[in-house]
């Protein structure tokens, strides 16, 4: 599907982290960096997961994530916290207008232009960075304006 098929003017920027190390775990401590910093000046964020145990990871790291802040966050479809200013969800698309969205599932989102930001980590997995490769490909064939950031810490 062509992401530019949306009502949208402008195609969405995507920006690529390009982080050091491999493991799972770099990502999610990064993207909730990532998502603090969104947050605090009032964005609104949407976490997709490649799956429920990834999300459900990384909800219990929100909650421990620092000791000096709290990331607001609920799980898609918690009907407790419905007006959170931070969603995680796997693989599913957010119920309500989200600016951010960080993208830590596989593949890209099918309605790529209903967020002004799009997010993606990538680590130096050999899988994470050819599905990130796969990815860039395709924000790129889509026209979405790219842009890289090397994360050395």
């Amino acid at each position: 599907m062509n992401a530019l098929t949306d009502n949208e003017t402008q195609p969405t920027r995507v920006d690529f982290y390009l982080l050091q190390g491999t493991n799972l775990q770099g990502i999610q401590q990064f993207c909730c960096r990532i998502t603090e910093k969104a947050w605090k000046p009032g964005t609104s964020v949407f976490i997709r997961t490649e799956n429920e145990q990834q999300a459900r990871q990384l909800d219990n790291l929100m909650w421990t994530y620092s000791d000096g802040s709290f990331l607001p966050h609920a799980m898609e479809n918690n009907t407790q916290e419905p007006e959170a200013p931070i969603i995680i969800g796997s693989k599913t698309e957010p119920a309500s207008t989200v600016d951010l969205m960080i993208n830590l599932a596989s593949d890209i989102p099918e309605h790529c232009n209903h967020y002004s930001r799009i997010v993606e980590i990538i680590n130096q997995d050999e899988t994470i960075r050819k599905q990130g490769r796969l990815r860039y490909s395709q924000y790129d064939k889509n026209k979405h304006p790219l842009n890289h950031h090397n994360i050395n810490a």
